[in-house]
């Protein structure tokens, strides 16, 4: 056993403070936990994008094809799931 890990993890020491607190408190504590990872989670979400976050997404040396090609390629490729039947 390691007594870093036991003794001195953050999570348990934390515990080891509340584990004797009454029902209420530990109710307490769960939503006050809970509203801080929603306020991270929407932090997260509402951080801009920057357009350097998609540097070499798409790399065209992996493809020998002209756009003309390409665009051929993709048409090609489609399938539709119902065929659109006159009237």
């Amino acid at each position: 056993m390691n007594v870093n890990t036991t003794y001195n993890n953050p999570t348990n020491l934390y515990w080891n403070r509340i584990k004797g607190a009454s029902y209420e408190t530990k109710l307490a504590l769960i939503a006050k936990l809970s509203n801080a990872l929603m306020e991270e989670s929407r932090d997260k979400k509402n951080t801009p994008i920057s357009a350097s976050s998609f540097y070499g997404v798409w790399n065209d040396n992996e493809y020998d094809e002209t756009a003309d090609e390409l665009i051929n390629h993709i048409r090609e490729s489609r399938s539709f799931k119902n065929d659109i039947q006159a009237f």
